[in-house]
């Protein structure tokens, strides 16, 4: 009887083994990391094309510029865009929401006096394709005027 018990044991064991070896499911499996979409940017002057930040005697310092949500109507929740590179080579890095295919953001610098300079940003993301997909940066807008990208970063002008 004991020697029937193990058979059968065994016999299960197999069986559960190579069933699990089966080639029939093609299941692609991706990681749960989640890589949000990023927008690298640089902000210059519209007249003479220098960088507002990112020079020997920049205009702003880079904490500064922040941005807000369009529903947040008391703008308390602050955006801050990382900073990457430095000096003359330096750019800000912007996470986006990219569960989203489209949204506005508020970008805000401080002007001369107590008001304050605000533009609005608009990027649509796009998914690419395989079987795990990314979300990517698509299309960017400031006050409705497409930006394209310039050696893969966008130039804000102001």
């Amino acid at each position: 009887m004991r020697f029937l018990n193990k058979v059968i044991f065994l016999s299960f064991i197999l069986v559960v083994f190579f069933a699990g070896c089966s080639k029939e499911n093609d299941l692609v499996y991706c990681t749960a990391e989640w890589k949000p979409a990023f927008a690298e940017f640089n902000v210059v002057d519209k007249q003479t094309g220098e960088d507002l930040f990112f020079v020997d005697t920049p205009r702003y310092n880079t904490s500064q510029i922040v941005f807000f949500k369009t529903s947040d109507k008391l703008q308390k929740d602050t955006i801050r865009p990382a900073i990457e590179g430095s000096g003359k080579t330096g750019f800000f890095k912007l996470a986006l929401i990219n569960t989203v295919e489209r949204d506005t953001l508020i970008m805000k610098l401080p002007a001369k006096g107590p008001a304050q300079s605000t533009d609005l940003y608009i990027y649509t993301i796009k998914k690419t394709g395989g079987d795990c997909p990314q979300s990517l940066l698509d299309r960017s807008f400031i006050n409705g005027i497409e930006i394209t990208p310039e050696n893969g970063r966008l130039i804000f002008k102001k």
